[in-house]
């Protein structure tokens, strides 16, 4: 064999090394990126079950979780839904940074409140109504799911979100008095930080709706709510 055909196959070799170098290097990025993604996402995803079971003593549901707010020397932290097997429809956030936070709490109780409150709307013909109870993070270190919920309220007072529709029959007076009869209910459970989206189909099937927070009215009145559906 010539001399120049030895380099020219030694230089086909080394061509030929470092093409699969650059393939494997290549195919290791790709490997390391859907491991971050799916991999570790399968074992952020058992760890957050793992964490739900621990703390409420119950299996868990948890959603294919995202890795967020991370890049650039910033550390983020892996987001999710997840819910009860016993109850699919009771979904909420879960969250796994340095440590797991969740708002279970938040939703297992609202969702005691709207069972609570359906007679005394159904006493009043209103069937669309939804409830939202903020508990503070602080409350929530301290009660369980076996605490009363009546104490919550009366002892903690938390952000309580009350949205209703009703329909006007028999005159707007008899409407709002209605809706007014709910949340002064809420209000005698120690509830003073009470939020308010309540929409009035008028008989002339017109919506007017109002919408308030406890900042600007630390007390709803009948008076308060009739006004507010005027500024509509």
């Amino acid at each position: 064999m010539k001399k120049s055909e030895k380099k020219d196959k030694a230089r086909q070799n080394l061509g030929k090394r470092q093409l699969f170098a650059i393939v494997a290097l290549v195919v290791v990025s790709v490997l390391l990126i859907l491991w971050f993604f799916a991999g570790e996402g399968l074992v952020k995803q058992a760890e957050m079950a793992r964490y739900l079971k621990s703390k409420y003593g119950e299996g868990f549901i948890v959603e294919w979780p995202e890795y967020k707010n991370g890049g650039l020397g910033a550390r983020g932290s892996w987001k999710s839904h997840a819910y009860p097997v016993s109850s699919p429809q009771l979904k909420f956030y879960i969250g796994c940074g340095a440590e797991c936070s969740d708002d279970y709490l938040d939703f297992y109780f609202s969702k005691q409140e709207y069972n609570q409150l359906q007679q005394s709307m159904s006493s009043i013909g209103v069937t669309d109504y939804s409830v939202q109870l903020i508990i503070g993070d602080e409350v929530l270190l301290n009660i369980k799911k076996n605490s009363s919920l009546a104490d919550i309220k009366r002892k903690y007072n938390p952000i309580y979100k009350l949205r209703l529709k009703t329909t006007e029959t028999d005159g707007e007076d008899q409407a709002v008095g209605n809706a007014m009869g709910i949340i002064e209910k809420i209000y005698d459970q120690g509830v003073s930080r009470v939020e308010v989206d309540y929409t009035l189909i008028t008989e002339g099937k017109k919506a007017r709706r109002c919408t308030t927070d406890y900042d600007t009215a630390p007390r709803l009145s009948r008076e308060n709510l009739k006004q507010c559906l005027k500024g509509e």
